[in-house]
């Protein structure tokens, strides 16, 4: 049989200044920092008692907004932090100072965290729910003994359209006789990347690898190039799987807050037959709230690198 307690305060609030408000981009991304208090005691001799982990992970976020219900889409729930801001773009500091009395635990009390998404521009009142030993329910709707709501504001994002994104010419990085390596760099105007999704290539000889051509001339003469591409990231060397020249060292990640494309182009002389390989997916940008906008690459000549509203026909 296991311990048996009972609920005797039960709280939701947020770390911001007002803790009872939030707001955040409706982009399904942004995320509300929301924290749950809870005190128990053991009936038997009214003694405190601590929630286990097991039992604070099943407390739940419902949706007070009518019938009490889970909390659903276009909302959603975590317990993991994700790499996206929890400060909207261009609002005041003052409003998003985090509360320590919020997320630091008060004498007596067990404390959870969540971290609260929506995907739509309106206001949701949040409360929490927990099963007692024995099956009991208990919330924060008000309808019994504890009161205690949030209110999650969506608001709409500010979109990202193709005109916002930019690609940087090509920065050389590394020359040989018979190959070179050059990074291109993807930004957003007056934003920061935060993350970038590239399509995987079919039949891709490496994971970040978007586009290969190989064009054979005269002689067995062999032009070939292949291009990857990468998310923002610390500055780094990483290992290239080329079809044509195996494995070749490559710095990626120079400039801060940006997606990285890198391009290889080789000559050399064999017996190959040519192809044209790409991704028929857009690169999808997400900014620093987790508002995302995409392009398409195109590739002129199969040797440079250019965005596109289009998709690439070769």
């Amino acid at each position: 049989m296991g311990p048996s307690w009972e609920t005797i305060d039960f709280k939701v609030q947020t770390t911001e200044v007002d803790p009872t408000t939030q707001r955040i981009y409706a982009n399904g991304n942004m995320q509300a920092h929301v924290v749950v208090s809870v005190r128990a005691i053991d009936p038997a001799d009214n003694e405190p008692y601590h929630l286990t982990q097991d039992e604070l992970n099943s407390i739940m976020l419902v949706d007070l907004d009518g019938p009490l219900k889970p909390l659903s889409s276009p909302c959603g729930a975590s317990f993991d932090e994700n790499i996206y801001d929890h400060k909207m773009t261009g609002s005041g500091s003052k409003q998003y100072q985090a509360l320590d009395t919020a997320e630091t635990p008060k004498e007596g009390f067990d404390k959870v965290s969540f971290w609260v998404t929506t995907a739509r521009v309106e206001s949701k009142n949040i409360g929490v729910q927990i099963r007692q030993p024995g099956g009991a329910m208990v919330d924060t709707s008000g309808a019994d003994d504890f009161d205690s709501h949030v209110t999650l504001v969506g608001v709409a994002p500010r979109p990202i359209s193709f005109e916002d994104l930019r690609l940087s010419g090509e920065t050389e990085i590394h020359r040989e006789e018979s190959w070179r390596q050059a990074n291109f760099y993807l930004s957003i105007r007056d934003r920061e990347v935060r993350y970038m999704e590239c399509p995987g290539l079919e039949n891709a000889i490496d994971d970040h690898e978007i586009a290969s051509f190989q064009d054979c001339g005269f002689s067995d003469f062999v032009m070939a190039t292949n291009f990857f591409c990468w998310p923002p990231g610390e500055r780094r060397t990483v290992t290239l799987h080329t079809r044509d020249l195996g494995d070749i060292p490559s710095i990626i990640n120079q400039e801060k807050n940006h997606g990285c494309l890198t391009r290889v182009s080789m000559t050399y002389t064999g017996q190959d037959h040519g192809h044209a390989l790409w991704v028929e997916g857009e690169l999808t940008v997400y900014d620093q709230c987790g508002t995302a906008g995409s392009c398409y690459p195109k590739y002129p000549n199969r040797l440079y690198l250019e965005l596109s509203k289009w998709q690439y026909q070769g």
